[in-house]
């Protein structure tokens, strides 16, 4: 059964990820306070009874513009991450 997902997230440009926990298992992230027109890399893993699934395949998606900051959002189908797209914050 599925606890909730590791979400690892970097700047294209970096090798040190940022890490986020989502609990239970929701059908979209949001990924709050990322700096705005920016390539990021993101992969994410299960999180089990037992312990940690495998990981994803890492993803491309690009933050949105205007403002100091946008929000990332993506989809997990299947325990896979299947799709990024950047949306205003309020």
């Amino acid at each position: 059964m599925i606890q909730g997902y590791e979400i690892f997230y970097r700047q294209n440009s970096s090798s040190n990820y940022s890490e986020h926990f989502v609990s239970g298992v929701p059908l979209q992230i949001e990924l709050k306070d990322v700096l705005p027109i920016t390539l990021y890399m993101i992969k994410a893993r299960a999180i089990i009874m037992n312990g940690e699934g495998r990981m994803s395949e890492e993803i491309a998606a690009w933050s949105g513009e205007g403002g100091i900051s946008k929000n990332l959002h993506f989809t997990i189908i299947k325990g896979l991450l299947e799709s990024a797209h950047s949306c205003n914050g309020k």
